[in-house]
């Protein structure tokens, strides 16, 4: 069982993690070849709005922190009264001279973390966003426990919503020259697509992005069985999650991270599955918990986690 719920356009929230890895790896490097300018929304309340892609068709990938680098003077709470991330899968503008697609809730873009600021303090809750001088005038905003849940192979769409105390400071994300081909977008104070960021009337250079690095893990599908001494964990293969793959020496299980007693493969239904056994005690599982999770580890080293309700024997 899979603790996440559907919303717009396949965008998932999940449980907690313990295992992440860094997946997308843009970082700001100012001063080399590829650094470009400062990009953010000039006029009117919004952001702008970047993609990146983890993983391949029809897997599921949690995202635990996402961080990018921000060119605005002072600490954040002497600029910012708060700050958001959004976050949605991709809608792409439509061509010049091309009509927009039906508008759809599922083009717009949803607050994933954001958070209040006072003048010079740290901000208020929820917290989980982190700043730190990265030098060269740049600050590194980590945006932490998000455990925001995504499909693998499809862009998405991600920005950050400055809200200034002066009415004129924008939000400015340091950016490169990416590899791929990029399009950043524009979006209004609640994350409605407003269509391709485009200052002074001309699309910005070919290729130019956000840089951004996101930590994630793959989400996966357990079954626990529990008893009064041991508690059984199912871990699943699907289409998109080979549970033979699993190293059984990384499973931990439960806030206390106990490790397997006894691991074994079985079949059902012609798909195999590993089965994990693990002592209660040392788990750091209550009588009271009703759900718990396990992590672990695939042989290629992507980390990844599952999650189920703790049911009565």
């Amino acid at each position: 069982m899979k603790l996440y719920l559907p919303i717009s356009c396949a965008l998932l929230f999940a449980s907690a993690s313990m295992a992440q890895m860094l997946v997308v790896d843009r970082p700001a490097l100012p001063g080399t070849q590829n650094a470009g300018e400062p990009v953010g929304r000039a006029k009117g309340p919004g952001f702008v709005g970047d993609h990146f892609r983890l993983g391949a068709a029809g897997e599921i990938w949690v995202i635990d922190t996402i961080r990018v680098w921000e060119r605005s003077p002072g600490k954040l709470g002497d600029t910012f009264e708060s700050v958001a991330l959004f976050g949605g899968i991709e809608a792409v503008p439509p061509p010049p001279g091309k009509p927009p697609e039906a508008d759809c809730d599922c083009h717009n873009l949803i607050s994933i973390k954001s958070a209040r600021y006072h003048s010079g303090s740290a901000p208020g809750e929820p917290a989980g966003i982190a700043e730190s001088a990265s030098g060269s005038g740049l600050r590194q905003i980590d945006f932490q426990n998000l455990h925001w849940s995504v499909p693998g192979g499809l862009n998405i769409q991600f920005g950050v919503m400055g809200v200034s105390r002066r009415g004129n400071q924008p939000w400015l994300y340091q950016t490169a020259t990416m590899p791929d081909q990029h399009h950043l977008n524009l979006f209004d104070d609640k994350g409605k697509l407003e269509g391709a960021y485009a200052p002074d009337g001309r699309p910005p250079a070919a290729g130019l992005g956000v840089n951004v690095q996101v930590w994630a893990h793959r989400a996966a599908t357990i079954e626990i069985r529990p008893s009064a001494a041991a508690i059984e964990v199912v871990l699943r293969s699907d289409d998109s999650f080979d549970a033979t793959k699993a190293e059984a020496a990384s499973l931990r299980l439960g806030p206390n991270g106990a490790a397997p007693v006894s691991s074994r493969l079985q079949t059902q239904n012609g798909r195999q599955m590993l089965v994990a056994r693990f002592q209660r005690q040392g788990t750091g599982l209550q009588p009271s918990s009703v759900s718990a999770c396990m992590n672990g580890r695939l042989s290629d080293g992507v980390p990844f986690e599952g999650c189920d309700l703790l049911r009565a024997k």
